[in-house]
């Protein structure tokens, strides 16, 4: 589940900039691929096994007040594998928690490694951009030109699940130990890094290709129209090579990325569907200043396409299309894409999207040395500030020229760390409907 809280009033932004160090390591976990990276700090010859822990309070217009606690590892059941856990609950009433593992190698393989995580949640004034707004009677909730306040608002709960399977070919750089050791100094790559110079899978870089089930409930009382229940069950398959010098925070190669989803209408699913998509991904390294640590032009392109959805099903005699959910598919807002958005404003049959970043490591770290967050393992490796754009539509049909017109534009200011293993960030992006701020782990792309 997406924490995402909309900006009415533009005093909110310095507030939310003092207050990341603590609020950055809420929620979703990213787990589309998989790093199999072994980190050591300069002098080590074996990563060390330490938790952090960080309680945390703050506000937001979503939530209210709330307060939480997080905790995670790295190293502890293998040398190369994560896990997290984080738990939140607002005087509004909500309460949320997830917990997750990546890069788990299954004993005996070498090569194949599983990620999964179980997201739970109990929420107050839920945003769904679907139908059934009777303010607005004849527009599709969700569709490029919708107004911004044709959703549903309710409460409700959240459930969702998911694993990955995922199996390092043995090409390139994977031929032999598909795991990578990489020397950090303070964060920075220093030694081990992934050769990127040549873009060939059977050269360098990582090949992976991976089955991914999912199952996602989302139960809503709703003002306009309501109860809404919406399920959907299926599995996502994918193919990716990835050629890049450190997963966790590239600064230099490219990823590449095609997918197959499908929801089979089984396990109490509302409607089957199936959507194919492909990411790419651009990382240019800059030259340092006198000041910087790292710079780096962060790029990546996005399409996707639903095949089946003119298809559909007369149950009851109602037309039951084969359309993914608001919050799957072809979709733009929340934490990965079109940030200044809240999670599935636009969503229809297709998207594209695309995204540029300028990430700025300075020397200066005020938070290296912070002693309550060094007791709890959670060290400070790195500040990153990160100013960006993104531009993206939806349509209702895969047309080059229509996703390419009359495209949405967010503009992005981020402030990202690195706390003691893990890549944590909070966005804030602005758009002509306002703006949001997003709050998760890992970098975006």
């Amino acid at each position: 589940m997406v924490m995402a809280s909309r900006l009415r009033r533009i005093w909110f932004l310095p507030w939310v900039l003092r207050g990341m160090r603590v609020l950055a390591l809420l929620l979703a976990l990213r787990g589309d691929v998989l790093a199999q990276e072994i980190l050591l700090r300069e002098g080590q010859t074996e990563p060390d096994e330490g938790t952090f822990t960080i309680p945390f309070v703050f506000f937001s217009d979503s939530l209210g007040a709330a307060a939480g606690a997080s905790v995670g590892n790295r190293g502890f059941f293998q040398p190369q594998a994560s896990t997290f856990a984080t738990v939140v609950g607002s005087v509004s009433g909500t309460a949320y928690g997830f917990l997750a593992v990546r890069d788990l190698e299954v004993p005996q393989t070498e090569r194949l490694y599983i990620n999964g995580q179980l997201n739970v949640g109990s929420f107050r004034e839920v945003d769904l951009y679907t139908d059934g707004n009777p303010e607005f009677p004849d527009e599709r909730a969700g569709s490029n030109d919708s107004d911004a306040d044709n959703f549903l608002t309710g409460d409700g709960t959240d459930v969702k699940i998911w694993t990955l399977f995922g199996y390092v070919l043995p090409l390139g750089s994977g031929e032999g130990d598909p795991k990578s050791r990489l020397v950090l100094r303070d964060g920075v790559v220093i030694e081990g890094a992934r050769d990127t110079h040549l873009w060939n899978p059977l050269h360098n870089g990582y090949t992976l290709v991976g089955i991914k089930p999912f199952y996602r409930q989302q139960n809503l009382s709703t003002d306009e129209a309501g109860d809404r229940d919406v399920t959907t069950a299926g599995a996502e398959f994918l193919a990716r090579y990835e050629n890049t010098d450190f997963h966790e925070n590239p600064s230099r190669g490219s990823a590449q990325q095609i997918r197959y989803s499908q929801d089979w209408g089984t396990l109490g699913s509302t409607a089957p569907w199936q959507t194919v998509d492909v990411q790419v991904n651009k990382y240019v390294p800059l030259a340092e200043g006198a000041r910087s640590r790292q710079r780096v032009l962060a790029l990546t392109a996005w399409w996707i396409d639903t095949p089946s959805w003119n298809n559909y099903d007369v149950e009851n005699g109602v037309d039951v299309y084969h359309r993914p959910p608001a919050f799957a598919g072809a979709s733009l807002g929340g934490l990965e894409r079109m940030r200044g958005y809240s999670e599935g404003r636009f969503n229809d049959r297709s998207a594209a999207y695309y995204a540029a970043e300028y990430r700025h490591m300075p020397q200066w770290n005020p938070l290296r040395e912070v002693g309550w967050l060094n007791r709890r393992n959670a060290r400070v490796q790195w500040l990153q500030y990160v100013v960006g754009m993104e531009v993206g539509r939806v349509a209702d049909d895969f047309d080059l020229s229509e996703l390419h017109a009359d495209m949405k534009v967010s503009g992005l200011l981020g402030l990202r760390a690195m706390v003691n293993t893990l890549v944590v960030r909070a966005d804030v992006g602005i758009t002509a409907e306002g703006g949001a701020v997003q709050m998760t782990i890992d970098q975006p792309f």
